[in-house]
């Protein structure tokens, strides 16, 4: 059982988006309990109160697939300062107009604010990641980054009581 990690640590690493229903909550997979919104994805030791859901990514398969060890370094505790600007997806409004149904819902990208945080990055060996993962990570108890690794493949990090990975932003996005 895991005493530091909670599934109220766990919805910041969950999906917001209508489109990810499956990411919505964490689910519980076997031995472990993962949180991801499919940029980032976090595993720790099954929480008795997370169940499995269904439709839920076999991410055993996933975290397998790219968690390496490798050398380490602390995560990053200092960042720039979020800038928070109109949400492009909506213009700032915070609804958009569905025309299958016929009415205004809240934007899926800004969570119906009208206003959504710019992308910013720091770098970790060469691997652009950005800040608000950075800051989500940093959180965690004894955070440190794998800082070996193809530029363009996810980024494994772990922490006192888990591991994870985040996608850095890719060549096409400088």
């Amino acid at each position: 059982m895991n005493d530091t990690i909670t599934k109220e640590t766990l919805m910041p690493f969950c999906s917001v988006s209508p489109a990810k229903p499956h990411f919505r909550q964490p689910s519980s997979q076997g031995e472990f309990t993962y949180a991801c919104d499919g940029r980032i994805l976090i595993r720790v030791a099954r929480l008795a109160d997370v169940p499995e859901v269904e439709g839920y990514v076999n991410m055993d398969r996933v975290m397998g697939q790219f968690h390496a060890e490798g050398d380490w370094q602390p995560a990053p505790m200092k960042f720039t300062e979020a800038k928070i600007g109109p949400c492009h997806a909506c213009g700032g409004q915070g609804t958009h107009f569905c025309e299958k149904c016929g009415e205004d819902h809240d934007c899926a990208r800004c969570e119906g604010k009208g206003t959504k945080e710019e992308m910013q990055w720091m770098e970790i060996d060469g691997r652009r990641i950005q800040n608000k993962f950075l800051r989500l990570v940093a959180a965690l108890p004894g955070a440190e980054f794998n800082t070996t690794g193809d530029v363009n493949t996810p980024v494994s990090f772990r922490f006192a009581g888990g591991i994870g990975l985040v996608m850095p932003l890719l060549k096409r996005h400088e």
